[in-house]
């Protein structure tokens, strides 16, 4: 099996473009759904083994909101998309224009803006990857799960068909007022690392 923490220099800089393109479209598509400027920042980006996957959280909220999909087609997999539960409520008051602080739980409109969010990131970078990489990948409908940061990550890696490895991308959201900090995952099934990377290494 395929270890992606060996990955060539060449094969990280291409997963890094990648993310840096599906970042610019997420931003631009949220901009326009909020009819203001979004930025979004890529904090870090990196290949991690799924067991040291809490190491990279250990600093946020203990309370998180994970929306998690799979990611269907020529490579097969799942995306998660993580915040702290403080930062999905601030970002649920910009995306339903309230004042700041008016959202105090996270009901069923606010669980939908949430998988919202997570649709656009999530179909952005997939588009990004899809037109780098000519491959056919689309996310699923998402499902959301509000728990500890540890009950989160272990029920959305609990499937035996998840490689051992993650691709690991911290961001920033922007606009002129507020910043939120948000975790991305793409984990590949194992099947699913060897068609990414054979494309990786056919079209660079």
């Amino acid at each position: 099996m395929i270890d992606l923490t060996k990955l060539t220099q060449l094969q990280l800089d291409a997963l890094k473009e990648i993310g840096s393109i599906g970042s610019g479209h997420a931003a631009t598509s949220l901009s326009q759904l909020l009819k203001k400027k979004i930025e979004i920042k890529i904090l870090s980006s990196q290949v991690i083994k799924k067991a040291d996957l809490h190491k990279f959280i250990s600093n946020v909220d203990d309370i998180m909101v994970g929306v998690s999909l799979f990611i269907l087609g020529e490579a097969t997999g799942k995306i998660i998309f993580l915040l702290s539960r403080t930062d999905a409520l601030s970002l649920v008051d910009i995306l339903m224009k309230r004042k700041p602080g008016e959202t105090i739980i996270l009901d069923d409109l606010s669980h939908s803006t949430i998988k919202e969010i997570a649709n656009i990131i999530s179909g952005s970078y997939l588009s990004a990857m899809s037109d780098f990489l000519n491959l056919l990948l689309i996310p699923s409908m998402p499902h959301l799960l509000t728990d500890k940061s540890e009950k989160v990550l272990k029920s959305a890696l609990d499937d035996k068909d998840i490689a051992d490895t993650i691709y690991f991308i911290e961001t920033q959201f922007n606009d002129s007022e507020n910043a939120f900090s948000s975790f991305f995952f793409m984990i590949p099934y194992i099947e699913g690392i060897e068609v990414i990377l054979s494309k990786i290494t056919t079209e660079i």
